[in-house]
């Protein structure tokens, strides 16, 4: 068993594809998680299983490499996660940001149905999300990940490259929407925006339960101390403003309360777009 702890998860499971689903039934969803990162031994401690969880997890693990088979997973280990410790201070502004998108995000939806750009309310309002996209989640969240935090480590890696392709496709995305937009094509814009949606979700989900618990174990006090103040010197760029996009996502929830879109165009004039 020992020479597996440094193994890939990815590669394990492709050789031995049951040890996904003895993964699933600890709430570890490493077979559809598109990240790749850990190594057998990162598994324990980036999700945080109880003492009696992880040695009987590990035990099923090693019987599932020997036998071919999936052990039978005992009623009373049926879960076993300890509740995650938070992470350090600038981990968690990061995963506080990432709350802030999703909120966006989860407006998409109904925003793209049966987008008319020929109303002015209705471009203004586009206009104050591509503000959001630009400054907030990619220059103002995604430039202190990829300029602060990644640069801390060697960013030469798979870990990397993986998230580094989601922000440059994202960037994509952005731009095509500003395009779309541009050229009144609201089929493109709305195809985009849902696929710019779709992407950041998994995302986001991939960096606050794999990346980020990664990440945080490996920094010192000292550098997250300055990673941190760092943050703050960004944070504190007008252009970074926290404010205005938070209130923007705020009119938006005002605006469309159940996920449901204005009975008319005319009802996106309570919307106030802020002023870059």
């Amino acid at each position: 068993m020992q020479q597996h702890m440094s193994r890939g998860i990815k590669d394990i499971i492709a050789e031995f594809p049951q040890i996904a689903r003895i993964l699933e039934e600890y709430g570890i969803n490493c077979g559809s998680c598109g990240v790749g990162i850990c190594e057998l031994k990162d598994i324990l401690e980036i999700h945080k299983l109880s003492p009696e969880a992880a040695k009987e997890l590990t035990r099923r693990i090693e019987a599932a490499i020997h036998s071919g088979e999936t052990p039978a997973m005992p009623p009373r280990h049926a879960g076993g996660r300890q509740d995650r410790p938070l992470l350090s201070a600038p981990l968690q502004v990061l995963v506080d940001e990432h709350r802030l998108i999703i909120r966006l995000l989860a407006q998409i939806p109904t925003l793209t149905a049966g987008l008319n750009l020929n109303s002015t309310t209705v471009r203004q309002t586009i206009e104050g999300v591509l503000e959001f996209i630009r400054f907030y989640a990619d220059q103002r969240h995604h430039g202190k990940e990829e300029d602060i935090l990644f640069s801390r480590f060697d960013v030469s890696g798979d870990i990397f490259r993986a998230f580094y392709e989601e922000h440059r496709k994202g960037r994509q995305f952005f731009q095509d929407m500003q395009q779309a937009l541009a050229k009144g094509n609201a089929a493109l814009l709305s195809c985009r925006l849902l696929e710019y949606a779709a992407l950041l979700h998994e995302h986001i989900q991939k960096e606050d339960q794999v990346l980020f618990p990664w990440l945080d174990g490996r920094l010192s006090d000292q550098e997250r101390k300055e990673i941190f103040a760092e943050f703050i010197i960004t944070d504190g760029r007008p252009e970074m403003d926290d404010a205005r996009h938070r209130t923007l996502v705020e009119q938006l929830e005002t605006l469309f309360p159940l996920g449901k879109p204005p009975a008319l165009p005319g009802d996106y004039n309570s919307l106030t777009v802020p002023e870059k």
